[in-house]
């Protein structure tokens, strides 16, 4: 079990240094472009009226169709669902008359023909109760304004069906209109959702932070030129400002700012009323090595090893060095940073991970330094089965670093084969 455990913590650091997505931004919710190529057609509605229903008969929405944002003008002209076109919804919807809505469809997903309406509930007591969706998807998105409670099925004459709908602002309605065609290149689409970065409607800097967060570095960093310094600024002072967005912004601000910023940026890293590191400050920190390079690392790494900094702080730190590492490596020599995740890597908690990290940067000349904390840490009474992470214990990445260092053929090979000969030993004679 340990070695199974070791193994995917081995190969989730060796996956992260390929998986280049924006890196200090968490995992994005599902854009609205990223919406839109999921169907096969969308139009932007206006509510008209709400028919309430019978015992035997459900309520009734009617709605008039006022734009289409994707889908060939031949499928909705067949599926007779052009711009000023009737259509209904077989239930309620909670607007009133003016609300818009985005209605989402597919065709050909039915072999009826004629209009033909499904209606369920979830509480139905012939229906099985559905699974609760993964986070992430569509149903827990932050830009869905209401949950779809019922079962919704609109076959029209030529097999077109609503799938599901979105009740949207009027603002939101002109921005959905104006999305950069998804066959353009992401960096050219992201020079557009750049100026809706923080939008005072939330769905909608919530959709541009999304894409963001969903492109590479290289895309990201194309930006600099048409991001405004204060305005950035700003965002990050923001004590309300959420963390998924602050470490983006972090990133930002270092590609666009001078070089007084980098100052800002490090008085940015604690909150102001606690002292605590603040979620997100990584990009914070990222941005700031992205300002002063190997002086600013050299400056700040004394702090980030003191005791007034907690492992959250020098796991951020850890990070930005990995990032510096694969996006960004003429920013640092690579001693400085090898000599600063050694450092880490003395830290009991973050031992693990900065260990491997350093196998995966093939930083052999560490081996010295894995030696020491290995005779150090096996002195102190360290268990090779214990767990700090991930289940796998500080020896146990030690000895895995030796082993890939022994295997690597370079000038520390034929020593880490002989201390692991050794280390090997140690363990045995500890063994009951």
């Amino acid at each position: 079990m340990r070695l199974r455990t070791l193994c995917l913590l081995i190969s989730m650091f060796l996956l992260s240094g390929s998986l280049r997505a924006c890196p200090f931004c968490l995992a994005p919710p599902q854009s609205f472009s990223g919406q839109l190529q999921l169907c096969d057609f969308a139009v932007i509605a206006e509510l008209l009226t709400v028919q309430a229903g019978t015992a035997t008969v459900p309520p009734v929405s009617r709605l008039r169709i006022r734009h289409r944002l994707t889908g060939s003008s031949a499928l909705t002209t067949a599926c007779h669902i052009d711009s000023g076109r009737l259509t209904s919804l077989p239930f309620a919807l909670e607007g009133t008359a003016g609300q818009l809505y985005v209605l989402f469809g597919v065709h050909g997903g039915s072999a009826a023909t004629g209009l033909v309406q499904t209606f369920a509930r979830p509480d139905d007591s012939a229906s099985p109760t559905p699974a609760a969706p993964p986070p992430g998807s569509w149903a827990t998105s932050p830009f869905r304004t209401k949950l779809v409670s019922q079962k919704l099925t609109l076959r029209i004459a030529d097999q077109c069906e609503w799938t599901d709908y979105l009740s949207v602002s009027s603002e939101v309605a002109q921005y959905l209109q104006n999305l950069p065609s998804g066959d353009l290149p992401r960096k050219d689409r992201l020079a557009w959702f750049a100026a809706f970065l923080e939008n005072p409607d939330p769905a909608i800097a919530a959709d541009a932070w999304a894409e963001f967060a969903s492109a590479s570095w290289d895309e990201v960093r194309s930006t600099a030129p048409l991001l405004q310094r204060e305005a950035v600024r700003s965002w990050i002072a923001d004590p309300l400002i959420s963390p998924e967005r602050l470490g983006l912004y972090g990133l930002l601000l270092g590609l666009c700012g001078q070089p007084a910023d980098a100052t800002f940026l490090v008085q940015q890293l604690n909150d102001p009323e606690t002292g605590a590191f603040r979620f997100g400050g990584e990009g914070l920190l990222a941005g700031y090595l992205l300002l002063t390079g190997e002086d600013g690392l050299k400056r700040i790494t004394p702090w980030f090893m003191s005791k007034s900094a907690d492992d959250t702080a020098r796991h951020a730190l850890m990070q930005c060095l990995d990032f510096v590492q694969a996006d960004e490596p003429q920013l640092t020599s690579s001693e400085t940073r090898c000599s600063v995740m050694r450092q880490l890597a003395g830290n009991s908690v973050l031992q693990p991970t900065a260990v491997m990290t350093l196998a995966r940067w093939q930083d052999w000349d560490s081996l010295s330094t894995v030696e020491m904390l290995f005779r150090r840490e096996f002195a102190q009474g360290a268990n090779p089965s214990g767990s700090e992470y991930l289940g796998v214990s500080g020896l146990q990445a030690l000895l895995e670093f030796t082993r890939l260092c022994a295997a690597a053929g370079s000038e520390h090979s034929a020593a880490a084969a002989e201390f692991l000969i050794q280390a090997e030993a140690m363990l045995e004679s500890k063994q009951p």
